[in-house]
């Protein structure tokens, strides 16, 4: 397992996550560069208020921290590169909301939410690596 991986799994702290990925901390410009590239991909997706996207948000924070260390890496960061993700991930917001909505108590929405928030996660994370070893064998 790389650096990186192990550090996400273990919950490491953004900084140590970051470290692991780069092999240094991040510096002020690329913080900022992240942070534009961030706030460029929320206004494209229309994402204007709400707590999740407040700065200090630990979510949001990840993500900036995720983009720092794609523009460190000298990876593909923008917009154009990142809306498809965005796009995605707004859709699985529907989708787990809708499971939330179906419930008909406040207790069967917050059993749902848990399950998503616990169960779903690590199994998106799978499917996305399964779909990566089909494309990848169709076309390579």
């Amino acid at each position: 397992m790389a650096a990186a991986e192990l550090a996400a799994d273990l919950g490491a702290a953004p900084l140590s996550r970051e470290i692991a990925l780069t092999g240094r901390p991040p510096s002020t410009q690329d913080a900022l560069t992240a942070r534009r590239s961030v706030e460029a991909l929320l206004e494209r997706l229309g994402w204007s208020c709400g707590p999740g996207l407040d700065p200090h948000n630990r979510a949001h924070r990840r993500f900036i921290d995720s983009v720092g260390a794609l523009v460190r890496l000298g990876y593909p960061r923008g917009t154009e590169q990142l809306l498809p993700y965005g796009r995605l991930a707004a859709q699985l917001a529907i989708t787990d909301l809708d499971m939330v909505e179906e419930q008909p108590t406040p207790t069967g929405q917050i059993e749902v939410a848990v399950a998503l928030t616990v169960l779903y996660g690590p199994m998106l994370l799978s499917l996305r690596r399964m779909a990566h070893a089909q494309e990848s064998a169709r076309r390579f």
